[in-house]
């Protein structure tokens, strides 16, 4: 279900409403209503009945009830007309940019360009202001949604703050109840923030399945403000998740990949120097793991072949290459702007593989199977010691079967073949 990523401003002023706050409380509460079914995706699916439809249309009911005002009624009624199930189109958010290239006018006008297409279920009982309406009789929102209440924070309407709300605390409660769904025992995944610019911040998570299969994630939120299907200006909008899912144990393929790509871009001389940035972070992680060995000294991990696969196949193009045995000539290139330098079925028998592609930019993650292939992660050159370093943390944390230690002996087999 849909999640909404606030720009900085909007997390302040959700602050400042006690809105964490209120969504603890919810969450604690643990009951069971309509909204439940728009966080946890398994509930809407088993649970969502004609009950829970039933108190979804008096909520829609009880807003239209309070929410009088000329401003409020037609800010509801271009919601429910623009974001529609039946309409032939429906808007889709924007988000903005900045301003336009060689606009040098006195008041410049913003360039706003796609990012999501309108959910047609949460999107209308968020923006309509009906979830934020049916949280209204809990009292921490009652400031917010009086009827002077509203323009004090800085909002147009009441709805327009009840739209705010209501994107807020369901977000929060999505975010806490994926937190109890975590494998790693409460354990949040290792992440690093990748800034794009242009009004798009990504950040890059690592983490693993309950069987131990790779996962990989990448969330997209917007940073300047957000565009409504229904033309209103927002400081949110939706979070746009793109996933890569492997098998086990893919995580000592993409240290590989990560320095066989560096070969690709640039021969052994930029081979040496993300070697070293690698070396760098290894040491750093070795040196606080030794700090931290009296935290869990009974420390189980949760597979029984966690870190036993070895690496002997690691870095086989680069032993080739420095084996006076051989004649070999490495075959791969970036000329046609990519090389696939890993691909392997995500599940045994699938048709769908996990790829690990070198471009000039970075590495990309993506599935691709049956003539389709999925959204891809890109992760950029000047990001490789982050990624490695998440790599560490993920198999540290039994969030896979990948020990540090396949990491680490990977990064010194590279150095010694190098200094050989």
């Amino acid at each position: 279900m849909r999640r909404y990523a606030f720009t900085e401003r909007g997390q302040k002023l959700a602050k400042d409403l006690g809105l964490d706050d209120l969504a603890n409380k919810i969450y604690k509460e643990g009951k069971s209503d309509f909204i439940s079914g728009l966080v946890d995706d398994d509930y809407h699916s088993l649970y969502y009945d004609a009950s829970s439809a039933s108190e979804e249309a008096g909520a829609i009911q009880d807003m239209r009830n309070t929410f009088r005002s000329i401003d409020d009624q037609i800010y509801v009624e271009r919601v429910f007309t623009n974001i529609h199930p039946e309409a032939d189109f429906v808007p889709p958010w924007l988000y903005e940019t900045g301003v336009q290239d060689g606009d040098e006018r006195l008041f410049p006008i913003p360039e706003y360009r796609h990012l999501a297409s309108a959910d047609v279920q949460v999107d209308r009982l968020v923006l309509s202001g009906v979830i934020g309406h049916y949280l209204r009789k809990r009292h921490a929102l009652r400031s917010v949604l009086s009827e002077e209440g509203f323009a004090r924070y800085g909002f147009s309407n009441r709805v327009d703050a009840a739209a705010f709300a209501g994107a807020y605390i369901l977000s929060a409660l999505k975010d806490r109840h994926k937190e109890g769904c975590l494998l790693g025992g409460g354990h949040d995944m290792p992440s690093f923030e990748v800034p794009r610019g242009g009004g798009l911040h990504h950040t890059i998570s690592l983490g693993g399945s309950f069987h131990g299969d790779f996962r990989m994630h990448q969330t997209t939120q917007i940073t300047k403000g957000g565009i409504t299907p229904t033309g209103v200006r927002t400081l949110f909008a939706p979070e746009h998740t793109v996933g890569v899912v492997g098998y086990h144990s893919v995580e000592p393929s993409i240290t590989d990949a990560m320095l066989e790509c560096a070969y690709l871009q640039g021969g052994e001389e930029r081979l040496l120097g993300i070697t070293a940035d690698l070396y760098e972070v290894a040491n750093d992680f070795i040196q606080k793991k030794n700090a931290s060995l009296g935290d869990d000294p009974f420390y189980v991990p949760r597979f029984a072949d966690y870190g036993g696969g070895g690496i002997d196949y690691s870095l086989s193009w680069l032993r080739l290459m420095k084996d006076d045995k051989y004649e070999y000539n490495y075959p791969k290139n970036l000329d046609s702007g990519e090389s696939i330098l890993f691909g392997s079925p995500y599940l045994p028998q699938s048709s769908t593989d996990m790829q690990i592609v070198a471009t000039h930019d970075g590495l990309l993650f993506r599935n691709s199977g049956d003539g389709v292939t999925g959204d891809g992660i890109l992760v950029p050159n000047n990001y490789f010691p982050s990624l490695f370093k998440a790599l560490l943390t993920q198999s540290q944390q039994g969030l896979g079967r990948t020990s540090p230690d396949q990491h680490l002996r990977i990064i010194e087999k590279c150095k010694n073949l190098l200094v050989d």
